[in-house]
């Protein structure tokens, strides 16, 4: 139970991290190209030091290398629209954008897959629609701050999705240890590539720009990450599920809202809370 909790810890910090870490980025006018460039490069390394690359064919002859191509695409599509809604629609409606995410894999599973489903996820899933009903008839947020939010949920979504139908055709017909990791290889591969292309298309000058402190800001960024998925393998495996995720989700929320509060003034209505509330209420009944 220990090592559960110091795992907690770590994934709360780092994922904590990585939302501030976004902030910063923006706030302090980096290359985000750059930065997202070295998280992925960083990541891609991580990967080849866990993977077996002489196993690489085996991609080939499975369709889960489509779901990693896929994810690829959405991975560089969260980290995008994640780093301009932290600077536009704040730390806390996006960090909650991007947990409520999970309702995609869950409905993923329970439509496709065929998984069952229960009757506290169905309520969980109302309630938060009820809840971005809440946070997004403010009236002090614009069309574009919705919209933001909006796309953080469905690329996020996206990419827990590709996990989820990645590891149903690992479980079905792989070997786990060796194809999720090279799963994770060519998925951080796709993203790299795809995020030159797109960043070469849209932001072409941000690329010419390999400042050290944008470097730095991709390299934290990719840590973060590295710690989040290294926390949540081994702490799931010392800790309930049930127990595990809901901490770490409301702490996240928690922690992100009050330093976007105190750091960077963000303001919170009422109608705002009420909707985080909700939120963070179905976080927790979501994974009980």
């Amino acid at each position: 139970m220990q090592e559960g909790i110091l795992y907690l810890l770590l994934v709360i910090a780092a994922m904590s991290g990585f939302m501030l870490g976004l902030k910063e980025t923006t706030r302090r006018g980096l290359s985000v190209p750059v930065a997202v460039i070295t998280n992925y490069i960083l990541a891609i390394g991580i990967a080849l030091f866990d993977s077996d690359v002489s196993q690489a064919e085996r991609a080939f002859d499975s369709s889960w290398i489509w779901w990693a191509i896929g994810g690829g695409v959405f991975l560089v599509g969260s980290m995008e629209t994640m780093a301009i809604s932290t600077r536009k629609s704040g730390l806390a409606i996006t960090t909650i954008a991007s947990k409520v995410a999970v309702t995609l894999p869950i409905l993923y599973a329970c439509l496709v897959l065929g998984e069952g489903i229960g009757w506290l996820q169905i309520v969980a899933i109302v309630l938060i629609l009820l809840a971005m009903v809440f946070i997004f008839s403010d009236k002090k947020i614009g069309k574009v701050n919705i919209l933001l939010p909006i796309l953080v949920f469905v690329t996020m979504g996206g990419v827990k999705v590709s996990i989820k139908a990645a590891q149903h055709i690992i479980r079905l017909s792989g070997d786990f240890s060796v194809d999720f990791p090279l799963f994770n290889l060519f998925n951080f591969g796709a993203a790299l590539v795809i995020a030159v292309v797109y960043y070469l298309i849209t932001n072409p000058k941000g690329l010419t720009r390999w400042d050290w402190k944008s470097v730095v800001a991709g390299l934290v960024l990719g840590g973060c990450n590295y710690a989040v998925i290294m926390g949540l393998l081994n702490g799931l495996r010392a800790m309930k599920t049930s127990v595990f995720y809901p901490s770490y989700d409301v702490a996240v929320v928690i922690i992100v809202t009050i330093v976007g509060a105190i750091a960077y003034k963000e303001k919170q209505t009422p109608r705002k809370l009420i909707g985080i509330a909700i939120a963070i209420g179905a976080l927790v009944m979501i994974s009980l």
